[in-house]
């Protein structure tokens, strides 16, 4: 009998006959929801390691980094020269225009190839980050093991490198579905561009104060709107098992549902972004400068240009890590 109940004892503290233990979703275990809050939002550890990730990713990152530094210097030297005959003052003859308006093609056209190539390789590189991030367990109150994230990112690279094609199909669809605030966006930058003092005094044209600072405040609001849906689809093409055009759809949708700490989440990484890589900016804003107002000295340029392709190497990574975390097994 005694043995008898050592048997019963034995078999119920038998793991393989543990039932798993039922739960109420909506008590005990409870996903976050935009109400909730992120507890990992607060914490320094989920900060570092956070940044672990995108160190450990940046070196992967420099052929990108490099290739966006190089139009930028391009656009620099190109632009420069092919307005310093005008600049210079006097009389400017045919030769002069046609000169400058060469230089100035050829400054649109290699910076376009360009850009066009390093974005088009940090978009691989990011959905790579992205991947590699959002399957890793990223603790808030330990440390990474730093294998097991260069691991997991060698990994993402495998995966991605067979989804081109989805990855090609998603961003056309979700650039299609985001045309309406993008074209508002290019058209409120171009006003922009106007009223700057370079461009107004030729053109004798200015704004109503209240107008140009309703465009300045609907710009900012549409940079942030589309950055948010842009680093949000990059979570979900990096992890979802749809259709390119269904996740380009379910991006929107999770941008919606998600806009509060989606839009945050965004300012935040935008301004760190801004004061990290450049900070320029903020004293264009001090002074009450135009944002897009080009500075006399060419080689401060160059230093600024050379500065945020360094800092890319890091930042444009660490900027998704946020909504990333926000949406780690929320995608379809």
């Amino acid at each position: 009998m005694a043995a008898e109940e050592a048997n019963n004892k034995t078999a119920a503290n038998d793991p393989a006959d543990v039932q798993p233990r039922s739960v109420d979703a909506d008590s005990e275990v409870k996903r976050d929801s935009p109400e909730d809050g992120f507890s990992w939002l607060w914490k320094g550890r989920w900060w570092l390691n956070a940044l672990t990730t995108a160190v450990l990713f940046s070196r992967w990152c420099i052929t990108a980094a490099l290739l966006l530094t190089v139009a930028g210097t391009v656009m620099v030297v190109g632009g420069w020269e092919s307005t310093v005959s005008m600049r210079a003052g006097g009389v400017t003859t045919l030769q002069t225009y046609l000169t400058g308006f060469a230089i100035c093609v050829v400054t649109l056209l290699t910076t376009a190839g360009l850009m066009l190539w390093g974005l088009g390789l940090w978009l691989l590189r990011a959905t790579v980050y992205a991947r590699s991030f959002m399957e890793l367990p990223i603790d808030a109150d330990r440390p990474l093991d730093t294998q097991v994230v260069i691991a997991s990112q060698k990994a993402a690279f495998s995966y991605v490198a067979q989804k081109k094609a989805f990855l090609a199909k998603f961003w056309f669809y979700l650039t299609l579905l985001m045309a309406v605030p993008l074209v508002l966006l290019i058209v409120g930058v171009l006003v922009q561009l106007m009223v700057t003092p370079e461009v107004a005094s030729a053109l004798n044209f200015t704004l109503p104060p209240w107008l140009n600072i309703t465009v300045q405040a609907v710009n900012a609001f549409l940079s942030v709107l589309l950055t948010e849906t842009s680093l949000i689809g990059l979570a979900v093409c990096a992890t979802t098992k749809q259709a390119p055009l269904e996740a380009a759809k379910q991006s929107l949708r999770l941008s919606w549902r998600w806009l509060a700490p989606g839009f945050a989440l965004s300012i935040l990484v935008l301004v760190i972004n801004i004061v990290l890589a450049s900070p320029q900016v903020l004293w264009q804003l001090f002074t009450h400068q135009s944002l897009f107002a080009m500075t006399a000295d060419v080689k401060l340029m160059l230093v600024e240009n050379f500065w945020q392709g360094l800092t890319s190497l890091v930042l444009w990574t660490f900027t998704a890590a946020p909504i990333c975390q926000m949406l780690k097994g929320r995608i379809d």
